[in-house]
């Protein structure tokens, strides 16, 4: 398109995300606007982009906006970014919110600029009251997380001194992560003061889980005494998740001669009954740590249990991380079983999700009879386009033959959509389908469909709802067809009237 129509194009988007109703979902479309805005642009609708993001009146969505708004600008104009940022941001009456608003502008910033928006979010932390919640001392970790080790901008001793409001998890979590910003020498006595403070936790689950954490970043020697008693501390009846976690996260740092027995242990643990919450969570991490050979035989092991996968759907998509580990005869079985789960579960994002999945993790001599299982499970899924997408991802896995009737079946379900922006969504689902559509669209049912939710897209009265649909349709038509299109349905939204196809 040249460039006089894409400036068009891109003052019809600003337009549009003007009209949309809700502060947040204003400011996350104006943000998506710009993202995508090809180069050169900005100077034309810099005041534009500005003015609709000043206009935002919930502070919180105001300095969320600007923030997001910097990466995508250039370097001349990102620091003016960020101090619209930082001001509205100081304009949160919720000390915890405002506090986090101004932590997330500091990663913004270059390093020289950096000081004076530390001492604004270490002030905003330290005006969080006490509350059972924990709200101060997550501020403070998140403001200490946000800062890379060594950094001069932070007024260390403060913190140590503000610490000592903390107990137990919280102020050995706050010492660890200060100790990055510290001499070496001042880094050891406050280690040393977190490795007291997280031996003297009373309760079990939190003593493991700051050990863990504080372990690698202890000297050598001390180091390896402390996942010694973190191995003891943690051998046995825990089965709290995180705590599971945590243990599996410190295999990395273990000496090899540790190994076996610490697998041999979480192994164990992950079959006991109860145990499914915690499997279906760090199967995945624990198994991209061991070798080949031992991952092999902990999947089947752990899939041996008939309780491994029963109703529940964070089973089944841990057997879906898990099934490309397992011997090639277990995975059709495997696969059935996940399948019927899937079909049982009432969320279209998290059986189109798992499905997907499902496909792509067989081996590949089994994508296409799973694709085959996947199509007859698409049929009990509720949602037309997850129904769509699910068809679509199994179409790729299918030979041409089989895929012959498909398109028509999906034409059908779109045109049953009542609701343009799902209709929207599933017609770019299937104009995005290499397997399914071929990229004519001389004439057919595919372009009388693509001319009729355009012209209602085109009606829809929600900004928000208006803006994404035009551009899950304009993204998903074939190059040749695209800058008509969009010049077809920027004319029809200024004219307010239906495109003239040609």
């Amino acid at each position: 398109m040249p460039a006089e129509g894409q400036r068009e194009v891109i003052e019809a988007a600003l337009h549009a995300v003007s009209g949309v109703a809700s502060d947040h979902f204003r400011g996350r479309e104006l943000v998506r606007v710009v993202a995508s805005m090809p180069a050169g642009h900005w100077p034309a609708v810099a005041g534009d982009v500005r003015g609709i993001a000043a206009g935002l009146e919930n502070p919180q969505a105001r300095a969320g906006t600007f923030t997001d708004l910097v990466q995508h600008v250039p370097p001349a104009d990102q620091v003016g970014m960020v101090r619209s940022a930082q001001l509205a941001a100081e304009r949160i009456s919720h000390p915890a919110a405002r506090a986090q608003a101004l932590t997330g502008v500091i990663e913004r910033l270059p390093q020289h600029l950096r000081a004076d928006s530390v001492e604004r979010a270490w002030r905003a932390v330290v005006s969080i009251p006490d509350d059972r919640y924990g709200s101060w001392a997550r501020a403070m970790a998140e403001l200490l997380e946000h800062l890379p080790a060594g950094s001069g901008s932070l007024p260390a001793e403060s913190v140590l001194s503000a610490a000592h409001r903390l107990r137990d998890s919280s102020r050995v979590r706050a010492l660890r992560l200060v100790a990055r910003h510290l001499p070496a020498a001042r880094r050891q006595e406050v280690l040393a003061r977190a490795l007291n403070d997280a031996t003297a936790i009373v309760n079990k689950n939190a003593r493991v889980r700051e050990l863990a954490d504080l372990a690698p970043s202890l000297p050598p020697g001390q180091r390896e005494k402390v996942m010694d008693l973190v191995l003891r501390e943690a051998a046995g009846a825990v089965t709290d998740p995180d705590t599971l976690l945590d243990r599996t996260r410190l295999l990395q740092h273990l000496p090899a001669k540790h190994l076996p027995t610490v697998l041999e242990q979480l192994v164990e643990e992950l079959d006991k009954p109860g145990s499914r919450y915690a499997r279906a969570r760090m199967l995945p991490e624990l198994l991209d740590l061991l070798s080949p050979e031992h991952r092999r035989a902990a999947t089947e092991r752990l899939l041996a249990e008939a309780g491994a996968i029963d109703q529940r759907h964070h089973d089944a998509g841990a057997v879906t991380d898990l099934i490309g580990h397992t011997a090639l005869s277990h995975q059709l079985d495997l696969a059935g079983r996940v399948v019927a789960i899937m079909a049982g579960v009432d969320s279209g994002y998290l059986q189109v999700r798992t499905l997907k999945a499902l496909m792509e993790n067989v081996a590949p001599e089994h994508r296409r009879a799973v694709a085959e299982m996947c199509l007859d499970a698409a049929e009990s899924i509720p949602s037309p386009s997850s129904r769509v997408e699910t068809l679509a991802a199994a179409a790729r896995h299918l030979p041409e033959q089989r895929r012959e009737s498909l398109p028509d079946q999906v034409l059908h379900m779109i045109d049953a959509i009542t609701d343009v922006p799902p209709r929207a969504h599933a017609l770019g689902r299937l104009l995005s389908s290499q397997a399914l559509f071929s990229g004519d669209l001389r004439e057919g049912r595919t372009r009388e469909l693509l001319e009729g939710t355009l012209a209602d897209a085109i009606a829809l009265p929600d900004g928000y709802d208006r803006a994404g649909s035009l551009a899950r349709l304009l993204a998903s038509v074939p190059e040749e067809h695209r800058n008509a299109l969009a010049d077809q349905a920027l004319e029809a939204i200024s004219d307010e009237r239906t495109p003239a196809w040609s």
